[in-house]
């Protein structure tokens, strides 16, 4: 070894894991103590090694597929209806041995440091995140900015990191050969990072784009606002904290107070990046005596503080003992928040003690359970009965402001209805009630039951989890190590999974001291109060002041008073005194105490939906289960044409037809497909449906009422579905383009229970022509869910990135119609028009599924016998043929054209602009399929270098390609604050003409190492039976029915030479080329532009 035999011998073994690893879980564990005081967890994936190894006797050479366009989702808060848009896809009783999930498993690693934005120095907040940025910006021995990116880039690999309240994770991962190297320049963050003056102006300017891209989230403007207002000064506790950062903080505070930011850089990364305040994670299918060599030769000489370092050394956080982060001035108080977009919520938040020491009992768990039930007898029950909610969640969170080692906040959050806004009191009221009763409940002793039950979900989950990817484990283990948690080391795997006792003295303290109106605060968003727009030229004021006015119909009317405003995010609000009045209401229904009948409030009942089988189904006689049977091994064609040293990698022989999802039943009326599980052999399925309507989309009015009926039936069925959830059985429903599409996935057991009562319910619209609705759908909920959708398309598209994709879609897609239009087509919309629109939606239909997991061939043929029994039952069977399904068309886009479509944004206060550059293929094909990845794989990181770290145009850029109802694509999209949607436009270009002659340049080992990179990726091995599934069924949504589809994939690319992907570059992408590129850029800039 080339590690000193004195360094290796002083590295120190903690406790075994491996006891409390999952039944399924056959990786092996190892955790240790490098003398400098790091501690690692090192772990070897056993099922990748023995791939590894197969591929090798088989001798071979030594999906992370394309992105499709169902929807971006980098704009959640918008709830865009854009479900529709799935024509673009971005795509011990028995044997417990789990076969990997086929192909390869890329090796990853993570590090956590214990130092976050709570630990900023007043002066200079936010530099956490601004060091986090820096450290990825080289170091003295690989001093080249982008030598960290490019080279896992190069690779195949990814890499991140975030900053929380108190840590930092960093995390990469990367093919399994590559993973020594990777490890080596990823230490170097920690050991000896350069943090240049050129390098801090620059991604000074990133940490203000990174601000201005989620400024006007109304999440991240609620919360800095209840940091603005905590009662605490700056200095004297986190909690008032700016922990983002931009250039007002990190600039011109620090400039104006003398204060140097790179020197404060310096410092801080002294103070608190050492080894003992840090916990790596690493994943390979090494062993493990390699990979702690790997480990101990690279990160040893992170620097030391201390000595005589155990793993029984308790970690004592700085901030610790500062207090609560409300002072008592800043509780008892409601504040009126104006929102961005259009909402209504409530929040009702208590302080409590830290939790991090409940970790065997987890009490506010428990009444997280309780408080946030949404069955019958639940708060969300009764307040949906008279129509003021929609939703409610309740709990703590599990990282930032909400959970920290000096305390905890558990926060009620509820969704309202125009209505329920006018009755916020009440609600509150209600929510005291409920408490009162669990107080009632915990003085006579809550039934046993309610943590029985609880407790055993928990087991259940956590025996038959999925394996998570390495880049998803090491991320997640290094959570678990955070120095703040200091988790008892031979728990790490299970601690935060599993609940081990009852401890009701926790509990009753919980409910008797904090749970109270005393120790509470309340945060009430409403477009009521106004949008932020609306206040652009009004005068305000950053100092709290309290208000006195009196109450208009139950609501607080802000006319004619000078609204309050968060200096950093320029949130308005009004702070207002709960009047004593009505704390001692709340106070006095918060006893303990039953509460009266008429309140329809009580303790859940006990869950019909938990599994009480488990046993796998016997695989077929004929079935041959180890090995796999396959058909002869894929001619991975001309060796001798590539370099031996590249390694391309091995391309698996094709699985027999007998392991891939076979059609049972095939008519105009049903296609089923059905496979049962041979490789992660847990008593789970998948079971998804597409039902094709032909007259879906049809009109906005048609796919504005299909929209419709999905929430209609989501919100009717929303009992039955949340206890089915909390037995990890999930379900979703949603309108696409061609129908509807049910997935129900989970435990088996009951699956098919849950599915028949989804399918009934939606087929029990057929034929709906009166004016009543199906039996048990309430004329209230229905104008709640109208207002809800409605609320919805009017939020659509807020951010501009999220707004620049819609237009691109609508404008390659021209009868996916937009929000707008269904919001005009739903104006006046009742419920005669609504059940006569979607009884002729449902009346000319078909049915594609796909059923997998433990279930065999009698599982598949009831449930085809169920769905037919359904739709008999609903009218009447009308096929489809296949010609006759909703006709899906795509705009040519015309060659040699420079077309650039301009719109300004919805939000009046959007500060940035949006731009993404399509550039069409063609028709879809696997060699241009195959070569539009390439080349994404080869732009990607000299993109985001160039565009995003060095000209420091935005901080979102990227590229991809894309796949639209069977048209391929090409799409680059960068999202910037501080530069014009023209200034962006035409650096795009400037970039497209100047990577050709990257790509002249670039070396054939580079060339080839990019090319096995995306092989390996390709190849990427199935996690889950979920992500198995997702695969199998994409094909079949799609109609191409290549179930093993990456296979063809990788033998097209490794048959392309850079002459090829120079052809196709010229053709598709350089704005110079031979008049063949077929371009349209979409630009949404802001409205003053």
């Amino acid at each position: 070894r080339s590690v000193g035999m004195a360094l290796q011998n002083d590295v120190q073994e903690g406790p075994d894991l491996n006891a409390s690893r999952n039944p399924f879980d056959k990786k092996e564990y190892r955790h240790i103590l490098l003398p400098n005081g790091l501690r690692a967890l090192l772990v070897s994936d056993t099922v990748a090694m023995a791939e590894k190894q197969t591929s090798d006797i088989d001798g071979g050479d030594d999906d992370d597929s394309k992105q499709t366009d169902t929807e971006e989702d980098d704009d959640q808060e918008d709830g865009d209806l854009n479900e529709e848009a799935d024509g673009e896809e971005d795509e011990d009783e028995f044997d417990e041995e789990s076969d990997a999930g086929g192909g390869i498993r890329s090796a990853a690693a993570a590090m956590i440091v214990g130092v976050g934005s709570m630990y900023d120095p007043p002066e200079v907040q936010g530099l956490s995140h601004f060091l986090e940025h820096l450290l990825f910006m080289g170091s003295k021995k690989y001093p080249n900015e982008n030598a960290y990116d490019k080279f896992i880039s190069k690779h195949g690999g990814s890499d991140n990191a975030y900053t929380e309240s108190e840590h930092t994770v960093y995390y990469f991962d990367i093919p399994q050969e590559h993973l020594e190297g990777a490890l080596d320049i990823f230490a170097q963050f920690f050991i000896e990072p350069l943090m240049m003056e050129s390098s801090v102006e620059r991604e000074l300017k990133s940490i203000e784009s990174e601000f201005q891209l989620v400024k006007n989230s109304d999440g991240c403007r609620l919360q800095q606002v209840m940091c603005h207002t905590c009662g605490h000064d700056l200095g004297d506790h986190p909690m008032p904290q700016f922990s983002w950062g931009n250039i007002q903080s990190l600039e011109e505070v620090p400039k104006a107070k003398n204060v140097d930011p790179l020197t404060k850089l310096r410092e801080f990364f002294e103070e608190y990046y050492y080894a003992s305040n840090m916990r790596l994670v690493v994943v390979g299918a090494h062993s493990l005596d390699e990979l702690q060599d790997y480990v101990v030769k690279s990160f040893s000489e992170v620097p030391q503080k201390g000595t005589n370092f155990s793993f029984d050394a308790n970690y004592e956080p700085k901030i610790k003992n500062v207090g609560m982060p409300f002072t008592s001035s800043s509780l008892q108080k409601v504040y009126y928040v104006v929102p961005v977009r259009d909402r209504h919520a409530i929040s009702i938040t208590w302080q409590v003690p830290s939790q991090m020491k409940f970790w065997k009992s987890k009490p506010c768990d428990y009444l997280a359970h309780l408080i946030g039930h949404e069955a019958e007898g639940s708060l969300l029950a009764a307040l949906k009965s008279k129509g003021w909610a929609t939703a409610c969640c309740a709990g703590v969170g599990s990282e930032g402001y909400e959970n920290a080692s000096s305390h905890a906040l558990f926060i009620v959050s509820i969704t309202l209805s125009e209505e329920g806004i006018t009755h916020w009191q009440d609600i509150v009221e209600e929510l005291y009630r409920y408490v009162g009763m669990l107080r009632y409940h915990s003085d006579k002793g809550l039934p046993p039951w309610i943590f029985e039950e609880l407790k055993a979900m928990q087991e259940m989950s956590y025996r038959y989890e999925d394996e998570p990817s390495p880049e998803d484990f090491v991320e997640n283990m290094a959570e678990n190590m955070a120095p703040a948690y200091d988790l008892p080391a031979d728990r790490l795997l299970d601690a935060l999974s599993l609940l081990y006792e009852f401890d009701p003295v926790a509990v009753a303290d919980l409910l008797d001291h904090y749970f109270t109106p005393a120790n509470s605060r309340i945060d009430l968003t409403s477009t009521k109060f106004g949008r932020a727009a609306d206040f652009e030229d009004a005068k305000t004021s950053t100092t709290i002041e309290v208000v006195d006015a009196p109450l208009t119909n139950g609501l607080f009317d802000p006319t004619g008073i000078m609204p309050l405003q968060e200096p950093l995010f320029g949130a308005q609000y009004w702070c207002q005194n709960i009047s004593n009045e009505l704390q001692q209401k709340w106070t006095a229904v918060s006893q303990a105490q039953l509460p009266p009948l008429e309140s329809n409030l009580s303790l859940p009942k006990q869950n019909e939906f938990v599994p009480t089988e488990f046993e796998l189904k016997p695989l077929p006689k004929t079935d041959i289960d180890q090995p796999l049977a396959t058909e002869e091994m894929i001619d991975g064609g001309d060796k001798d044409d590539l370099d031996e040293s590249v390694g391309f990698p091995p391309i698996p022989a094709r699985l027999h037809p007998s392991q891939l999802p076979s059609l049972l039943c095939d008519t105009n009326i049903l296609k089923l497909w059905h496979l049962q599980d041979r490789v992660f052999k847990r008593p789970t399925a998948e079971l998804r449906l597409l039902v094709y309507c032909a007259d879906a989309g049809k009109s906005p009015l048609h796919s504005a009422c299909s929209d419709l009926l999905v929430r209609l039936i989501s919100e009717s069925l929303n009992e039955v579905v949340y206890m089915a959830s909390m037995c990890d059985l999930s379900t979703s429903i949603s309108s696409v383009d061609s129908g509807f599409s049910i997935r129900v996935n989970g435990f088996d057991h009951k699956l098919m229970t849950l599915f028949g009562i989804m399918l009934d319910t939606l087929l029990s619209f057929r034929g709906e022509d009166s004016s009543t609705l199906p039996r048990g759908i309430e004329k209230e909920r229905f104008d709640l869910c109208l207002e809800s959708n409605r609320r919805r398309y009017v939020n659509a598209g807020m951010q501009a990135s999220s707004l620049a994709s819609d237009v691109r879609i609508k404008c390659l897609t021209p009868k996916m119609w937009s929000p707008n239009e269904k919001l005009k087509a739903i104006s006046s919309l009742d419920i005669p028009t609504f059940l006569k629109t979607v009884s002729e939606v449902l009346g000319s239909i078909a049915f594609e599924c796909l059923y997998h997991g433990n279930v065999n061939v009698s599982d598949a043929e009831h449930a085809l016998s169920e769905i037919l029994r359904l739709l008999q039952a609903s009218g009447g069977t009308v096929g489809l043929a296949r010609n006759e399904y909703p006709e899906q068309l795509v705009t040519k886009v015309p060659s040699d054209a420079d077309i650039t479509l301009r719109c300004a944004a919805k939000d009046p206060k959007e500060p940035n602009q949006a731009v993404e550059v399509y550039m069409q293929v063609g028709e879809d094909n696997t060699f241009d399929r195959v070569m539009a990845d390439l080349l994404m794989e080869l732009m990607y990181e000299p993109l985001f270098d160039q565009v995003r770290t060095t000209d420091q145009f935005g901080y979102h850029v990227s590229c991809d390609s894309r796949w639209t109802d069977g048209i391929i694509g090409i799409q680059i999209r960068v999202v910037s604050a501080s530069k014009s949607a023209e200034e962006v436009d035409a650096r795009i270009e400037k970039f497209l003409i100047d990577f050709r002659q990257t790509l002249l340049d670039m070396t054939r080992d580079d060339y080839l190492e990019h090319m096995n990179g995306l092989a390996k990726q390709k190849l990427d091995a199935f996690n889950s039976l979920s992500e198995q599934t997702g695969h199998y069924w994409s094909e079949i949504r799609v109609g191409r029915y290549q179930f093993q589809v990456e296979l063809d994939e990788v033998l097209a690319l490794r048959g392309m030479s850079q002459e090829q992907a120079l052809e196709a570059y010229d053709k598709w992408l350089y704005p110079k080329g031979s008049g063949t590129r077929r371009r349209f850029s979409v630009n949404v800039v802001s409205v003053d532009s």
